[in-house]
């Protein structure tokens, strides 16, 4: 039972190692709930520096969003909510 186990372990590394990639772009990408205030929010306008929430027409505000936009320039461009 054990080799079995070890087996199927040992193929599925080998049929998914080869298929990692890294895809980069301009946006970084924030995942949060944007449920609690004050640390995130959701609201219905861009007011007081909100950002757009991927995939929805509400906006994220709040202390985590601000935090974020205070990253290096270099670091990132755009923020994206999904």
């Amino acid at each position: 039972m054990k080799k079995l186990l070890l087996s199927c372990f040992a193929a599925v590394l080998l049929l998914f190692g080869g298929m990692t990639s890294i895809h980069a772009d301009e946006y970084l990408r924030i995942g949060m709930e944007a449920a609690y205030a004050p640390f995130n929010w959701t609201q219905d306008d861009d007011s007081n520096g909100a950002v757009p929430i991927e995939g929805t027409n509400q906006y994220a505000n709040g202390y985590d969003v601000h935090a974020k936009k205070k990253l290096p320039f270099q670091i990132v461009t755009t923020q994206v909510i999904p």
